[in-house]
């Protein structure tokens, strides 16, 4: 006959394993992701490959309204930059360089009077502008009038002294 295997006292026989305890509980279930845009993240170019979710809405606009959009046309263009516009004292600036680069040209006698003028003209409309408070940057329209000046200056003492006449009768062809 066989004997009873002898007792331990936590109830387990002697020389056998104790049992295993009890598994943790598992985490609970995470909500599906909702699904990708067509081959956007659903794993095709790597199965098995994660999906991502996608990004989260604009935020909401203070105000409860959505935005305005832009105004459209030229006017559009001087509201938004806050109804300064520039413009004149820019043209000035690069019409009063074109002629200064020009007033020592003896191949163009008429250059310095072609952008000299209308940097003046210009130059003082951009500081009527100014002025007004509807631009700013005054400086492209002072640095455009003293080129100009210069230019139309320049010209007149090429004019006066011939010294451009003298120039193409030593360079000419």
């Amino acid at each position: 006959m066989t004997q009873p295997p002898e007792s331990v006292p936590g109830g387990v026989p002697s020389g056998s394993v104790p049992p295993v305890p009890p598994a943790p509980p598992l985490p609970p279930e995470l909500p599906p992701l909702p699904p990708a845009a067509p081959g956007v993240g659903s794993g095709a170019a790597m199965p098995g490959g994660p999906t991502y979710a996608p990004p989260p809405p604009p935020p909401i606009i203070p105000g409860g309204g959505a935005m305005n959009p832009p105004p459209s046309g030229a006017a559009g263009v001087y509201q938004r930059m806050g109804g300064q516009s520039n413009l004149l004292g820019w043209l000035s600036l690069v019409f009063g360089i074109i002629a200064t680069g020009c007033c020592c040209c003896w191949c163009i006698d008429g250059a310095p009077f072609i952008g000299g003028i209308p940097a003046l003209i210009l130059g003082f409309l951009h500081l009527k502008r100014v002025k007004d408070g509807r631009a700013s940057m005054k400086w492209t329209a002072w640095v455009g009038i003293i080129l100009a000046v210069i230019a139309i200056i320049g010209a007149l003492v090429g004019f006066a002294t011939h010294w451009q006449d003298d120039l193409y009768d030593q360079y000419k062809p």
